[in-house]
């Protein structure tokens, strides 16, 4: 392909990466599918790169589904939560659920019960 600009062969893209840069540069792109021929490469089975989230049973574990990768929502994501609402997903307030261990020996939740918060929970602590 030539430098002319004035070409009206599409500039072919490939995108390594389907985390948030990833992603975003290609809806960029998409918005010219007259001048761009985009594909994305992405080694892991799901997009999301380290922002993505597993279905779970709501009633073993009060959610629907539990955040494996990046949390929180400060202030500085504020382009990503720009670029969710021009696609037409919004933000909702969720209560801060946290949960850490491999087994259930090691494992614990600020959601529901589990061993390590049974052994080690003092007495006056209430539930809310």
């Amino acid at each position: 392909m030539s430098n002319d600009t004035t070409s009206n062969e599409k500039i072919r893209i490939l995108i390594v990466g389907a985390g948030a840069a990833g992603l975003s540069a290609a809806y960029a792109f998409s918005q010219h599918p007259d001048r761009y021929d985009v594909r994305v490469y992405e080694r892991a089975s799901t997009a999301g790169g380290m922002a993505t989230s597993t279905p779970i049973d709501k009633s073993t574990f009060g959610a629907d589904y539990i955040n494996d990768g990046v949390q929180g929502a400060s202030p500085v994501f504020h382009n990503t939560f720009a670029m969710f609402e021009k696609l037409g997903f919004s933000a909702s307030d969720v209560d801060m659920q946290v949960s850490f261990g491999r087994d259930e020996e090691t494992f614990w939740s600020n959601v529901f019960p589990s061993k390590v918060i049974d052994k080690y929970v003092h007495p006056s602590y209430m539930r809310l």
